[in-house]
């Protein structure tokens, strides 16, 4: 209901399942992934610009591994 109220999320009663709603993204919320996509690309950039594509490759597999292991999506 936060994310609602702050307008993050539209709720619309489902026509099929009364006591179901569906939910989706704002124009908002849309902006602010975008935004939080170039931070981490940029995080991500200042994170690996001492390492080589081989250590880059073997981070990003060893943190989706930890990812998997803490049911993390």
């Amino acid at each position: 209901k936060k994310l609602e109220k702050e307008s993050f999320l539209i709720r619309v009663k489902d026509e099929n399942d009364k006591r179901a709603y569906k939910l989706y993204l704002t124009e908002k919320s849309k902006d602010m992934e975008d935004n939080i996509k170039g931070i981490l690309y940029e995080c991500e950039k200042h994170i690996s610009k001492d390492l080589s594509q081989e250590e880059v490759d073997f981070l990003l597999t060893v943190l989706k591994k930890i990812c998997i292991s803490q049911n993390i999506k």
